[in-house]
């Protein structure tokens, strides 16, 4: 018995897969026959977005289910129920990564043929600001996608059981990871269709053109599989779980990240970027140790710090992600090396400002005045020229006459 809300195929499924509590307290998941006696399906939902996909309720009374239908075994819904949320968030943002890709070489393509005032809009320095952005936010995205599930495959081929109990604790483990993945990459893609839109101008408001259904379809990104605020809070939540319970010495790593000179830029093509990042993490956890030294496990309360941790460990990620990714090009050539290259430094110069910011939000609200001072001085850098990287950036897929992947 019971209804479920926002079922997605639930107006075409043969088979529905169920969680329900057996006596009242053993979370169980189940397959459940569409022509099961006893399941209804609701009217079809008229959406924003996505209108090709069908939304219903299931509705549930007295359905008779055998017990053979049980998944799994009974009390252990949850475990494949919490595991089907992180790889179906890991699955939403690279789906959004897709999407992304495609607005911006539509958006491209469209600005190379307009022209405005005896020029292509694509010449113009605004256009040009907008799709070396959009290309950044691509970068990071992807970046985020392909490390989490370098992480989750290795621990998969690790435990030798991927559809096994070693399976589901290996995906567990990367919970904190999955949900990055699908914050990074929806709201990426978020910026990236609003800008599509706003490249079209009129037109992309139009539905005779692609960016107004784009623009439409990409706003669920935020909401479903957990929306971002959820996601949010397990990410600091799993990271601040793992420290209470020893598996991250978040206490012995904040000492020594404050105590620790800080790290300054070194040799080489990302070496401003190194020291940034070695920087970046130990802010990170700074501030982290200081939040769990104020809240304790209470802190799941106090939400709107919860959100921001969440916030800095991304950045943190990140950052470091685009980085060693770009690292890994460093003997390639090339136009579209130097858009990655470009853009791993602006990932790491824009997770920095959003870092320092939020650090010292946090810190302040901890009444932490020792940690906001170091953060202060961790933050403190030669910042990278960033416009002269998105005008190199722009100005290489203006002349390619496409987005150089």
């Amino acid at each position: 018995n019971g209804t479920k809300q926002f079922i997605t195929n639930g107006g075409i499924a043969d088979v529905f897969t169920v969680f329900a509590k057996i006596d009242g307290e053993k979370f169980t998941g189940f397959v459940v026959d569409k022509d099961t006696p006893g399941l209804k399906i609701g009217p079809e939902e008229h959406k924003l977005g996505i209108r090709g996909s069908t939304t219903t309720t299931v509705i549930l009374e007295d359905a008779k289910v055998p017990a053979s239908n049980i998944l799994g075994e009974i009390g252990q819904g949850h475990k494949i129920a919490f595991n089907i949320l992180n790889i179906g968030r890991f699955k939403l943002g690279v789906g959004a990564v897709g999407a992304a890709k495609r607005s911006i070489c539509e958006a491209l393509a469209y600005t190379l043929e307009r022209r405005q005032f005896g020029k292509r809009l694509a010449d113009f320095g605004a256009i040009q600001e907008k799709l070396a952005q959009m290309y950044v936010n691509i970068y990071a995205a992807e970046s985020a996608s392909y490390r989490t599930i370098g992480l989750i495959d290795s621990l998969l081929a690790e435990s030798g059981d991927k559809y096994g109990e070693a399976g589901l604790r290996s995906i567990e483990e990367y919970s904190a990871e999955c949900a990055i993945t699908k914050v990074v990459c929806s709201e990426g893609n978020d910026y990236v269709a609003d800008q599509y839109v706003q490249a079209l101008g009129g037109y992309g408001y139009c539905a005779e053109y692609s960016a107004e259904r784009c623009y439409r379809d990409n706003r669920i990104n935020r909401i479903y599989e957990g929306t971002n605020e959820i996601c949010r809070v397990v990410i600091a939540t799993m990271t601040l779980r793992k420290a209470a319970a020893g598996e991250l010495p978040l206490g012995e790593l904040a000492q020594k990240a404050l105590v620790t000179p800080k790290a300054e830029p070194g040799e080489g093509q990302f070496g401003a970027q190194e020291a940034l990042v070695d920087n970046l993490k130990r802010i990170t956890l700074i501030t982290l140790d200081s939040a769990q030294r104020k809240y304790g496990k209470a802190v799941s309360g106090h939400q709107m710090v919860l959100l921001r941790l969440a916030d800095l460990i991304t950045a943190t990620f990140v950052a470091e992600t685009a980085l060693l990714r770009a690292k890994r090009l460093i003997n390639a050539s090339g136009d579209a090396v130097a858009l990655k290259t470009n853009a791993a430094k602006i990932v790491c110069e824009e997770s920095m400002e959003r870092a320092e910011s939020l650090a010292k939000q946090c810190l302040i609200a901890c009444g932490d005045d020792a940690s906001l001072k170091a953060v202060s001085e961790l933050a403190s850098r030669r910042s990278e020229d960033v416009i002269a990287l998105r005008a190199e950036m722009a100005g290489k897929m203006v002349q390619a006459e496409r987005v150089l992947f």
